[in-house]
């Protein structure tokens, strides 16, 4: 009987975290299955060495994510930050007892977390001053408030993206309408009042534009039908 071959780990060939940052699950699979392809392995062999390759390369990513936090929890702006918010939604990560669908998530949500340039103090601080120059200057509490209710706004509304108008409100214009509603209706309002406020107004501005580009529209179809070559303005 054959002796059945040792799955060793993928050989990441000097890629740095960045480089990491840019490789798809699916890329993965893929750089994963070349490497192993002249390998007598099992079916479940393969499935391993994929599962220890999301490991090998998650953990990696795990390990600057939590660098990332540890830095932005050592002071109070910091701790504002929407990345650092999010990412204490999911507790510490860690690639320790997951199996590989669970990897293959971790890999994702560490991706998307890293990919925040409010996961670095830097950017976070370059994003803060950015935004308080448009909307104005807020404490840390209002910050940590602000920012909040925005990605709780942000998932609940589908990215701001209303399914029936197929349009989408920026970023800049959903923060700005946030901190008119904070300030109009309170700091200390619960945030499910303010989304929900937040909601309706977004509603209104959808159907505004919707009635702008049906007039748009139509404006242009009346100026299709004039035969401008037998018009005369002056008769």
């Amino acid at each position: 009987m054959a002796k059945k071959p040792n799955i060793p780990q993928i050989n990441l060939g000097g890629l740095s975290t960045k480089d990491l940052l840019t490789i798809s699950d699916e890329n993965l699979i893929d750089f994963t299955t070349a490497q192993f392809r002249n390998l007598n392995l099992s079916t479940r062999q393969k499935r391993t060495a994929v599962r220890n390759a999301f490991a090998q390369v998650t953990s990696r990513l795990v390990s600057t994510a939590n660098k990332r936090i540890r830095q932005l929890g050592k002071t109070e702006i910091g701790r504002t930050s929407p990345a650092y918010i999010s990412y204490m939604k999911h507790g510490k990560l860690s690639v320790r007892g997951k199996n590989y669908n669970q990897l293959r998530n971790l890999f994702k949500t560490t991706k998307q977390f890293l990919n925040y340039k409010t996961s670095t103090i830097k950017g976070w601080e370059e994003v803060r001053q950015r935004v308080e120059e448009e909307i104005g200057e807020m404490t840390p509490w209002e910050t940590k408030k602000f920012w909040k209710t925005y990605r709780e706004l942000e998932e609940t509304s589908g990215g701001f993206v209303n399914k029936s108008h197929k349009t989408r409100l920026s970023s800049d214009q959903i923060q700005k309408l946030l901190h008119q509603e904070l300030s109009e209706s309170g700091w200390r309002t619960k945030r499910s009042t303010i989304i929900d406020r937040m909601e309706k107004k977004i509603d209104v501005i959808y159907l505004q534009e919707q009635e702008q580009n049906q007039y748009s529209e139509e404006f242009k179809n009346e100026l299709d039908e004039i035969d401008f070559d037998e018009f005369d303005p002056f008769n």
